[in-house]
């Protein structure tokens, strides 16, 4: 298949999209896909004005009292972290880095603290840990330093993900024998 035919699918794709809102997603998702501007992905996610929600945070703030939420790792992974937890309305307090050239500035408008520091004046925050990459080596160096294991994010797809409703079944309900299948966009 050439690429005028693979435009062409892409086309019958969107054009079989329900909503507006699921068009610009797709859209976003192509250029992204094209550019790698994951800053321009994001702006275009901040224009739809929905509530955003992030499951897997929700279940463990519903457990545990903290004061704040702390990104372990303020790379790349830990500033798309900050992004997703912007978006479900969530403020981060700190950035915590390994990187001492980093410990001691700034990212993103954020304080970074050292792990030592974390773990001395911060076991009263949650930490989510922000890195695909490190996240086994940093779970295992807060567990080291005794920091209390409930108040720890490793989230199960490497990095924390985000959802906005039902998008699919708040439109419509599948019908008896119908197959459902999420390609994801």
């Amino acid at each position: 298949m050439g690429y005028y035919e693979k435009l062409l699918n892409l086309e019958r794709v969107r054009s079989s999209m329900l909503d507006e809102k699921s068009r610009i997603l797709f859209d976003a998702k192509i250029d992204y896909m094209i550019t790698r501007n994951v800053q321009q992905f994001y702006d275009v996610i901040d224009t739809l004005e929905d509530t955003w929600y992030c499951q897997e945070l929700n279940e463990v703030l519903e457990k545990v009292d903290v004061k704040g939420i702390i990104i372990f790792g303020s790379g790349y992974g830990g500033k798309r972290t900050r992004k997703i937890l912007e978006q479900c309305n969530y403020v981060t307090s700190y950035f915590c880095d390994s990187d001492s050239d980093k410990i001691g500035g700034n990212v993103e408008g954020l304080d970074v603290i050292s792990v030592d520091e974390l773990t001395e004046k911060y076991n009263d925050y949650l930490i989510v840990l922000g890195s695909e990459k490190y996240a086994e080596e940093m779970y295992d160096s807060l567990l080291e330093r005794k920091f209390p294991i409930e108040k720890i994010l490793y989230p199960k797809y490497g990095l924390i993900v985000a959802q906005c409703g039902n998008q699919y079944f708040d439109m419509f309900l599948p019908e008896d024998e119908e197959v459902f299948v999420d390609g994801g966009v």
